[in-house]
Formats: structure tokens, C-alpha cells, sequence
């Protein structure tokens, strides 16, 4: 994909607590994004984490999506 677009997207994942389940979903996906050959973005936090701590690595995340969308935007888009 980088070099059709020139970047390479990516997956971002907070897991919050200690499940075993959500951890394995989590780890199969970053398998798969690595795999294709995208990012994988992952943050651990503990399972009494404050919302306010929540909050923040999703406004990062979405900092993040915004710069990756502006980017896209400014491709032509046979390139795409």
C-alpha cells in the first residue's frame, strides 16, 4: 500500500483490563495487519484507568487519523 499511496495505514486498538479473550483478538488482528502490511497501533491500560486517561489516547489516535487523511486528500487520486 505505501507504495501505491506514498503512506501506510494503520489499526489502532486500546485494550483496557486483563482479558484473555480481547488480548487474543487483539493479538490475531495485529497478525493480520502485519501481514498486509499495515501499522498496528496498540496501548494497554489497566482495567481501573480513568475515563479521562481513555480519552486521551483516543484524541491521540484521531490526531493521528487526521494527519493520515489530510495526507490522503492531498494524493491524486489515480495514485490512490
Amino acid at each position: 500500500m505505501k507504495d501505491a499511496i506514498g503512506a501506510v495505514p494503520g489499526l489502532a486498538v486500546i485494550l483496557v483490563g486483563d482479558r484473555k479473550d480481547s488480548a487474543t483478538y487483539v493479538r490475531n488482528k495485529k497478525k493480520a495487519c502485519e501481514s498486509a502490511g499495515i501499522n498496528s497501533f496498540e496501548v494497554r491500560l489497566q482495567e481501573d484507568s480513568a475515563e479521562a486517561e481513555v480519552l486521551k489516547h483516543i484524541a491521540a489516535f484521531n490526531v493521528m487519523t487526521l494527519q493520515f487523511m489530510a495526507f490522503l486528500s492531498s494524493c491524486p487520486y489515480q495514485s490512490i
